[in-house]
């Protein structure tokens, strides 16, 4: 398979040979396209077959909830409207905030019921042993069961924006919003009810083993993992060439976790943690809240 060092080593290539033929108008030209194929933002999610990955991501557009296969050029519209959707353990189905209800839904989309309805829906997320949901309501965060709809409240007290639980089930990760403009993740332990503050920043979650969590860096250009343990800063995931990214999100497995790119250009990303390298799953530039689902059993 051709990596992107043999591209960029091919493009140079090019360049050079071009511009011995070339005035001086078409050298600037020249140097703008060899900066474009050189950027490491077009390697595409395709050539991660070469990185045995295979999987979906899921995403809200203006349109609704998508889904889009890794190496796919064309998404599939599972529903229109919806926001914030989320993968269940296995898979099977996607559960995600429409206004103030939260619905799941099988995984194509032609299945659809209502679990919940909140005061303040904003964020929500399989619990991990996929029999119930938890969604932030305000300054709640709740559990419903999706067998029985029972509603439990599991914690309280502040501005709820985005949720994230270990395989566990016992470890949460949370942001909240204290001032306009003032995020924090917050690390909570739910056997014991104990709060812990990770960082200030937003994009809180967490690695399916439970032992680290994730806080977007302040100018959103790196993704700073935290442990669980000592909440101490333990490495970076960076931001995709020259983008900011937000929105980040641990996948089912360890070495894997997807993005959104934010500014005039919002696409999904996937990110492999053991070497930083990053893929384009999307390019219709109008994507967030992704989630990614890995099938490919060494994944």
């Amino acid at each position: 398979m051709t990596t992107k060092d043999d591209n960029e080593s091919l493009n140079v290539v090019r360049i050079m040979t071009l511009f011995q033929y070339s005035k001086t108008w078409w050298k600037i030209l020249l140097v703008i396209l060899y900066l474009t194929l050189s950027n490491p933002v077009a390697v595409r999610a395709a050539d991660s077959s070469g990185y045995a990955v295979a999987g979906v991501v899921v995403y809200e557009t203006s349109e609704g909830i998508e889904r889009i296969r890794i190496g796919d050029d064309k998404a599939i519209v599972l529903i229109a409207g919806g926001k914030y959707p989320r993968w269940s353990p296995d898979g099977k189905y996607i559960v995600f905030v429409r206004g103030n209800d939260i619905l799941i839904m099988t995984d194509n989309g032609e299945q659809v019921r209502l679990l919940a309805t909140a005061q303040r829906a904003k964020a929500v997320c399989f619990f991990s042993d996929g029999k119930s949901v938890l969604f932030t309501d305000g300054q709640y965060i709740r559990r419903v069961n999706l067998d029985t709809g029972q509603i439990e409240t599991i914690l309280s007290g502040r501005k709820f924006m985005e949720l994230d639980i270990a395989g566990d089930g016992k470890r949460l990760v949370t942001t909240v919003k204290s001032f306009p403009g003032l995020y924090y993740v917050l690390a909570v332990y739910i056997p014991t009810g104990t709060v812990r503050t990770v960082s200030r920043g937003c994009s809180a979650s967490i690695s399916p083993d439970g032992r680290f969590v994730t806080v977007n860096g302040p100018k959103h250009k790196s993704l700073n993992l935290f442990s669980w343990e000592r909440l101490d800063s333990v490495g970076k995931i960076s931001a995709p060439g020259n983008f900011r990214f937000d929105n980040q999100f641990w996948s089912n497995r360890q070495d894997w976790l997807v993005s959104k790119t934010e500014g005039s250009v919002e696409d999904i990303f996937i990110h492999r943690l053991s070497d930083d390298k990053s893929f384009q799953v999307t390019f219709s530039g109008q994507c967030d809240r992704p989630d990614f689902y890995i099938e490919s059993p060494d994944g």
